[in-house]
């Protein structure tokens, strides 16, 4: 029955997966782009629009966030379409209100960030957040119906209208920064439109104050989870803007594209890992969650550390390569933000592992944690020693709640075992130290530095050989799955 659900993990991470490595693929290519084309001022002007549509997301989503893959599980087709249509419902009457409270507060924002240079930023920012909003909500409801290629489609239309606008609108008419705003307000809208025509149901406008109640009081931990979560990614771009200004916030922010293009292809697994893991523990198969929860960890630990240590090996490559040498300094901070990843990913599991279980309440103790301590660090470090100072206050935050979600899940007697990714960690840390006495100059001797990591990993027993037979064997079944979806 594991072997079950790990082909539907599989199944369903390969389609999200897919179409969420379209979207952001399409939307590095248009930051790439832009970061060349136009100053660093522009960019952090840019940053700072979408900075603010998402802090607006965080009250939006307060309850109904994950009601796609939590309260639709079990529940049939008929109350999943009114769960469905009373979120959808509830979700435009508060967006238009938050939209309504922000034409009185925007002018102060937009002063103390420096803003006003930048012509229509309350409507950018308010049509940015309500199209997200709709984007987030639709994705949910497909999740609960289990809607993967659905979900992987619409993901692609994204990334591709983004990139189709964003030739028309920057590259074709020379719209600089208004033009990357108008390809991305565009594409948000027009996927709306595709992810309502892909629901299984006719959406109609519908309330029930008793759905909508048994849903906020499920949701809200976990919503204020996810919005401390945000919080705590976030309020280091609006200190950096603060202290440094908008030009340090471009730096910083090609510098963590790397790590934000990971987080969101790793959020292509997770959602179908937190639906599955879901199911096995309302139907109280706890040793089986146990085992994909330790799996998921360890694959996870892994693959991420690759990714790090690969990018800590080519991190001036990487910088300069993609973003041109005018933002070469941030190559350190590139390196450090990857390696922060590896230990974010495997609190995010233990995180949603115990929203499954029906602690919704626990992660968001262990995100105040985090939070309190990344911003007391970045007030801190920030001034001493600059954006790299704002980096490492990310990592000692992440580290910070780690052992806190590892602790929550002991107490709800889930065999979580920590050795499943602090190994890759060490076998990672102890290469990043041998690159650093080598200093490896050649690219050869850079990649073999990195080829050192899966041979280390199998050698010491971090990948086991029952790990390969299991994957080849969901593997083999994959095309008769994937054909009968």
């Amino acid at each position: 029955m594991a072997q079950n659900i790990g082909v539907r993990l599989l199944k369903g991470t390969l389609f999200t997966g897919s179409g969420n490595f379209l979207d952001k693929i399409s939307s590095l290519l248009v930051f790439v782009v832009v970061v060349r084309l136009v100053s660093k001022d522009e960019v952090g002007a840019f940053v700072l629009v979408l900075l603010f549509a998402e802090i607006l997301n965080i009250f939006n989503n307060l309850a109904l966030d994950e009601l796609g893959s939590a309260k639709m599980i079990s529940s049939t087709a008929d109350q999943k379409e009114v769960i469905s249509c009373v979120a959808l419902t509830s979700k435009f009457l508060i967006s238009f209100l938050i939209i309504s409270l922000l034409m009185f507060s925007f002018p102060l924002f937009s002063r103390f960030f420096n803003l006003q240079h930048l012509n229509y930023s309350f409507l950018y920012v308010a049509f940015i957040f309500l199209s997200n909003c709709l984007i987030g909500m639709l994705l949910r409801i497909l999740q609960g119906w289990h809607k993967y290629k659905e979900i992987a489609l619409a993901q692609s239309f994204l990334g591709l209208l983004r990139l189709c606008f964003a030739v028309i609108f920057v590259l074709i008419f020379d719209y600089g920064i208004y033009g990357l705003l108008n390809a991305y307000l565009s594409s948000y809208l027009i996927t709306v439109i595709i992810l309502f025509y892909f629901l299984p149901f006719k959406y109609r406008p519908t309330w029930d104050y008793t759905v909508y109640k048994q849903l906020f009081l499920f949701g809200l931990p976990l919503g204020m989870n996810n919005g401390l979560t945000l919080i705590f990614n976030k309020v280091d771009r609006f200190l950096i803007t603060w202290m440094i200004g908008a030009a340090g916030l471009a730096v910083y922010e090609t510098a963590s594209k790397a790590s934000q293009n990971v987080r969101l292809l790793y959020n292509s697994f997770n959602y179908v890992f937190f639906p599955n893991i879901s199911e096995l523990y309302s139907e109280e198969r706890f040793r089986e969650a146990e085992e994909i929860l330790n799996n998921s960890i360890r694959v996870v630990s892994i693959l991420s550390c690759f990714i790090a240590l690969f990018t800590h090996v080519f991190r001036f490559e990487i910088t300069t390569l993609i973003f041109s040498k005018k933002y070469a300094e941030g190559a350190p901070i590139l390196s450090i933000l990857t390696f922060a990843l590896c230990v974010a990913l495997v609190s995010n599991l233990m995180g949603t592992s115990l929203v499954a279980l029906g602690h919704s309440d626990k992660p968001i103790k262990a995100n105040i944690v985090e939070a309190v301590t990344n911003i007391v660090a970045n007030l801190i470090l920030i001034p001493a020693f600059g954006l790299i100072g704002a980096a490492f206050a990310t990592i000692l935050s992440r580290c910070a709640t780690n052992p806190v979600n590892f602790y929550f899940l002991r107490n709800a007697n889930v065999a979580v075992k920590a050795s499943q990714y602090l190994m890759p960690l060490l076998v990672c840390g102890i290469i990043v130290a041998l690159n650093s006495i080598i200093s490896p100059t050649t690219v050869y001797l850079k990649i073999c530095m990195v080829l050192i990591f899966p041979v280390a990993c199998y050698a010491f027993s971090v990948i086991k050989k029952s790990d390969i037979v299991y994957i080849h064997s969901i593997l083999k079944r994959m095309p008769r799955v994937l054909g009968s979806t």
